[in-house]
């Protein structure tokens, strides 16, 4: 700071020595003139080194303040308490790492640059008074007054930043929601809903960024146009108490305005709009970091302590218990809750030792929430829970990691080989990883979707029962398995290498519940009843249907080969590797098409076309010049005004007042304060309204950019969601677009700011000597080339900078839709760890981006200092008489330099930054879903199915996943499809849904091939039931019918039909009641009554029911088939189904095998040939002798 100051104070009064010399009067000598010189030339070079060395400690100062910022929110987001994830969505948290985090680089800079702008000022202002005195005073006093303006502006500027930030969470949090959720939205054919209601919150979020820029403008304006001002009424002031002013001091007067102008016209107004911004993205991190965490004793911390521990409702009391029997879950009274005031589960007594338990219950009973609370997860309100020992957990759905099969079930844990293989064994993996070309190398994406759904719960299972724990605690692990996989599992698992641990299961199948220890029977949040099996039954407890012993049968659905043992091949699972084009080859989970070379000249004609085109340049053009007209003109001025002044002084000095000459001179002197007038005025007026034009033009295109690329996201195939993870597309939506919103108006403002201004100064300086109009261009043209030189390696460092940063949010987004299992596994710091490495790989190619911008922007400068010594010592060897024009020139000069650095500096960040523009509009050129064919009316007239040889291929593999299938289903039929996890089953569903392209074949529903109909208009026709029920953010009512197609009393009558009419009823809003993110405040049960809800609604004459009662209590299994029998007794019905009780009463059975169909026929034909797969199937369930 002190040098800053020392060569600002300096070089005013230097430079007003150096023009003085050009006066008629003075008597400083050539050889003053050139010290003067060496003088001014020693500060302009001194000036950039100090500078730029003081920038650098700012850019490490500020990356160092960033990293730890994201660390901690990271480290914070694994603590937060169920409550919080409620009201801090994920959008929320990756806003905070993507956007609000980022503001401290900047702020940091530009926070210094105040208060160092303020000492300046203030060091100016002295070197004025001894110049001028009073007036100097009063000069700066109107700048003084201006304060409580920009204090106003930049309250308003932090309440506006806060509403953009608000949408800016809205908008991400959709977005994530539609990726996660892209395949049903598809098949509800949902896209428009989704589209207005993202486009409605773009269009909000730009309307007040259009505020945010609106105040900038005015921030700018004022920094720029009140220097001008301030120095008009220094000099008006002087002349009134001194008649007239010579050329030093008025020129000592403007150089210091100049070396202030910096901290006046960007440094103080930008600091202060800039620390408005940064303040609201504080108060937002601070209401992060303060939010509910989960205790403070930890989910999984607890169970280190070599005692047990007591926790009860009150956190301050913590006791150490002791000679308490190892492995031990004790509860007494407990209650817990996710909301304050809303406890879930009351009273719960239990005691458990080490053995196998069952917790059963109907939906919405709690069962999973008891899970939780035994993890501690949830906070106790009322009761004691008492955790002897370590835990492990399974979630009810799925949760994957992007890595390899390996790695989700290690876990960070170490490889222990002879238990890795155990495990492999007995949770049914082996099978899967003969199959995959690279075992359990393969690679995983975003929650394991490009799995089946029998091989993301076996790895999800394998991961906690790899963990050495003494208490494990499942979640509906059996749920989606086959039958074979199911026994194994539950025999190998459960009853033998779990027997000496306490292992509780939540289940539905309740043909194992005779050979637990006990089983724990939930309704309503509380333990209803809890015993044996045979306990039980002698009370007989009612199970959801008559008593238990009605339903102990086996009756899920396995398969066997021709030797009668149950070997199938999975295909699906090949679709692993080939969606990922991995193969033998490594590649890393995040790539991006990162393009080399420089941006292409179609990326900025694309993004000027989304700004209107050509039509409005011819309004932009006039604006821009009639601005700088008066820039210019403005500035020659001053000239004309100090030449003025300056013969004014020198007639009264040689005693020649009564001259006519005189009189003359006066004459213009008194007229010169209209037309300074008319020129501060007018600039001001044209600066903003060209700004305002230019930022309302980028506005709208960053709005069409936006809306248009998300449109082609959600029409993309589903072998772009297989290719690319979520993380690189949020990236995209969340860090490229707030620098197109926030970054790239400024900079294409400034360039053309920029642009015009040293065009007018070239100008100028032309008039004052015509030599200099060829030292420009020379000098331009060093600068020019020096740009070209140093932008491939800016622009490559930039791409690279925003392909690091997809892995960062890649590992937030999947961290925060895993919490419970992390947290149960005790590996946060290993994940806080594994972003630590994510986040040191983005910094690396950050810092180096912004070292290498700082390296340009000194050797710029040096140039710079090389192009004022020219044009100094160009006017002192030839030596004009016109000390106006030397003083005009030279602070011309002065500031050119600094302005042709800056106008290079900020065209080549423009050219950076359009990189974010080039990735986004990648995304404009995606292959989308063929929307061509026909929209025939009243089709289909009936539910006929027919498949004719079809074979089918997932993306970028030459393995097909369906191979010739054929079969026909006659209207109103009920087809039953089994077969082992990863058969086939789904691609025959997918295949019907036209997800993804056939290779051969066709496929007619009544006699249409459905290949020439719109894409649309065929999924619009056949309902769908999915396994994992998929609930949206919204209401009820848009759960149901997001484009009001039914009236209120359609919607009641089909929630009435599935049993949840008194349930909606009773909440808050009817229709209306809000539904969170993932529908987290409903059970599993009762997302997928909603489910059933919404396929019953549409009405459609075929239904596809995708195992979806593999989720469910068997009461709701009993109400889910009985609505099915009821609401689509007259459809044709597609039934994938792990469980046999399920398809006997189908018209027909499908058995699929490796992507074929091994038998299809009616269940009693099947039966009576005691050779087939499905009596075998029924055979060892023990439904055979209920189904003769």
């Amino acid at each position: 700071m002190f040098t800053r100051i020392l060569y600002t104070v300096t070089k005013p009064m230097a430079i007003g020595k150096l023009v003085s010399y050009f006066s008629p009067a003075s008597t400083v000598t050539i050889h003053d003139a050139y010290r003067y010189s060496v003088l001014i030339t020693l500060i302009l070079f001194l000036q950039p080194l100090f500078n730029h060395t003081y920038y650098m400690r700012m850019i490490e100062t500020a990356q160092q303040i960033r990293i730890g910022l994201c660390s901690l929110v990271y480290r914070k987001s694994l603590k937060l308490s169920t409550s919080s994830l409620i009201e801090i969505t994920n959008g929320k948290i990756v806003t905070i790492i993507s956007k609000d985090v980022m503001l401290f680089e900047t702020m940091l800079q530009f926070i210094n640059e105040v208060w160092i702008g303020i000492v300046q000022v203030i060091a100016m202002t002295y070197v004025m008074y001894t110049q001028i005195g009073v007036p100097a005073l009063i000069g700066i006093g109107f700048l003084v007054l201006l304060t409580p303006l920009q204090g106003v502006v930049a309250k308003l500027t932090m309440k506006t930043k806060l509403k953009v930030l608000a949408r800016f969470d809205e908008r991400i949090r959709l977005i994530q929601e539609v990726l996660s959720t892209i395949q049903i939205i598809k098949i509800y054919t949902w896209e428009n809903y989704f589209r207005k209601l993202v486009d409605a919150i773009r269009k909000s979020e730009v309307s007040k960024l259009r505020i945010m820029y609106y105040l900038k403008v005015i921030t700018i304006a004022l920094g720029h146009m009140s220097s001008k001002i301030s120095f008009y009424i220094c000099i008006v002031t002087y002349t009134l108490f001194h008649e007239s002013i010579t050329a030093e001091k008025a020129f000592v007067v403007l150089s210091c305005y100049g070396g202030i102008q910096h901290a006046l016209n960007i440094a103080i107004p930008l600091g202060i709009y800039q620390f408005a911004e940064t303040k609201s993205s504080v108060k937002r991190i601070k209401k992060f970091l303060l939010s509910p965490e989960v205790s403070s004793e930890g989910t999984s911390n607890i169970y280190e302590h070599t005692s047990p521990t007591l926790y009860t409702g009150d956190k301050e009391k913590r006791i150490e218990l002791y000679n308490i029997q190892p492995a031990c879950v004790k509860t007494t009274d407990l209650s817990v809750e996710v909301l304050k005031g809303q406890p879930i589960l009351h009273n719960i007594n239990l005691h458990l030792c080490p053995g196998l338990y069952a917790v059963c219950g109907p939906i919405g009973s709690g069962k999973s929430t008891l899970l939780k609370a035994l993890l501690n997860d949830l906070p106790v309100v009322n009761g004691k829970l008492n955790i002897n020992g370590s835990c492990s957990y399974a979630s009810q759905d799925p949760w994957l990691f992007p890595g390899t099969i390996r790695q989700n079930i290690l876990f960070g844990l170490p490889f222990e080989h002879e238990r890795y293989n155990h495990i492999v064994d007995i949770c049914g993996l082996r099978r899967d990883f003969e199959i995959l070309p690279d075992g359990d190398s393969t690679l995983v994406n975003d929650r394991g979707l490009n799995l089946s759904k029998g091989q993301q719960a076996r790895v999800n299972l394998a991961r906690a029962i790899y963990k050495n724990a003494d208490i494990y605690l499942l979640d509906s692990p059996l749920s989606a398995l086959d039958a074979t996989v199911c026994k194994q599992v539950f025999e190998t698992c459960f009853k033998k290498f779990l027997q000496k641990k306490i292992c509780i299961v939540v289940m539905h199948q309740v043909q194992f519940l005779k050979e637990v220890d006990k089983i724990l029977i939930l309704k309503d949040g509380r333990l209803e009843s809890e015993g044996t099996f045979g306990e039980l039954n002698t009370k007989s407890i009612h199970f959801g249907m008559d008593t238990i012993q009605d339903h102990v049968q086996g009756n899920e659905v396995t398969e066997k080969d021709g030797n009668g043992s149950s070997d199938v091949e999975a295909d699906e699972t090949t679709k692993l590797l080939d969606d990922f084009g991995i193969h033998k080859e490594a590649k890393k989970l995040y790539a991006e098409n990162k393009k080399e070379g420089k941006v292409e000249w179609s990326v900025y004609k694309s993004y000027f076309k989304l700004a209107g085109g050509w039509k409005t340049l011819p309004f932009l053009f006039i604006l821009s010049c009639l601005q700088q007209t008066f820039q210019t003109g403005f500035d020659y001025f001053i000239s004309y005004w100090i030449n003025v002044e300056e013969n004014l002084y020198v007639q009264r000095w040689n005693g020649t007042t009564n001259s006519t000459i005189y009189e003359e001179t006066l004459a213009e002197k008194k007229i010169i304060p209209l037309f300074y007038t008319i020129l501060i005025v007018s600039a001001t007026v044209f600066t903003i309204a060209n700004s305002v034009y230019i930022f309302i033009l980028f506005s709208l295109a960053n709005k069409r950019l936006h809306n248009i690329c998300f449109w082609q996201i959600i029409q993309a195939p589903m072998a772009f969601f297989d290719l690319n993870l979520s993380g690189n597309i949020l990236n995209r939506f969340s860090k490229d677009v707030n620098v197109v919103d926030e970054h790239i108006p400024i900079l294409f403002f400034q360039c053309i700011r920029l642009s015009l201004i040293v065009i007018g100064i070239v100008v100028s300086l032309s008039i004052v000597k015509i030599g200099f109009l060829a030292v420009s261009i020379g000098f331009a043209s060093v600068l020019f080339l020096c740009q070209r030189i140093y932008l491939p390696t800016s622009r490559s460092l930039k791409r690279l900078d925003g392909v690091t940063r997809s892995p960062v949010i890649g590992h937030l987004n999947a961290s925060l839709e895993g919490l419970t299992t992390i947290r149960a596994s005790g590996v946060q710091n290993i994940l806080a760890e594994q972003f630590d490495k994510h986040q040191d790989l983005h910094s690396s190619a950050s810092y180096m981006y912004l070292s290498t911008n700082r390296a340009f922007g000194f050797y710029i400068d040096m140039f710079c200092v090389a192009y004022s010594m020219i044009i100094m010592f160009s006017l002192l060897l030839f030596s004009p008489t016109n000390a106006g024009k030397v003083g005009l020139a030279l602070n011309l000069a002065f500031g050119l330099g600094t302005l042709l650095q800056f106008w290079i500096r900020q065209w080549t960040e423009l050219e950076n930054q359009m990189t974010s523009v080039e990735r986004i509009l990648e995304y404009r050129d995606i292959q989308t879903e063929d929307a061509s064919g026909s929209t025939p009316e009243n089709w289909p007239n009936r539910g006929c199915v027919q498949y004719s040889d079809v074979h089918m291929k997932y993306p970028k593999t030459n393995q097909e996943v369906l191979k010739g299938m054929n079969f026909i289903i006659e209207p109103g039929q009920k087809i039953g499809i089994i077969g082992r996890t990863g058969a086939g089953k789904t691609s025959v569903i997918s295949a019907l849904f036209r997800l993804y392209d056939l290779s051969e074949g066709h496929i007619r529903i009544g006699d249409v091939d459905i290949k020439s109909l719109e894409i649309r208009n065929v999924r619009s026709k056949i309902s769908i039931i999915p396994q994992n029920p998929i609930i949206f953010s919204g209401t009820i009512r848009s759960n149901l019918d997001p484009n009001r197609e039914y009236d209120d009393s359609s919607i009641w009558r089909v929630l009435d039909d599935v049993g949840l009419k008194t349930l909606i009823m009773g909440l808050d809003s009817g229709l209306e009641h809000k539904t969170q993110d993932g529908g987290s405040n409903f059970s599993t049960g009762q997302k997928q009554l909603i489910c059933l809800a919404r396929a019953a609604l549409r009405n459609n004459k075929i239904v596809v029911l995708d195992e979806a009662t593999a989720n469910i209590d068997l009461q709701t299994d009993i109400l889910v088939q009985e609505t099915i029998k009821k609401k689509f007794g007259h459809c044709t019905i597609l039934m994938i189904a792990h469980k046999l009780n399920t398809v006997l009463d189908s018209d027909k059975v499908m058995v699929v095998n490796n992507g074929q169909i091994v038998e299809f026929d009616k269940p009693e034909v099947l039966l009576n040939d005691k050779e087939s797969n499905f009596y075998y199937l029924v055979s060892q369930s023990g439904l055979l002798k209920k189904s003769s």
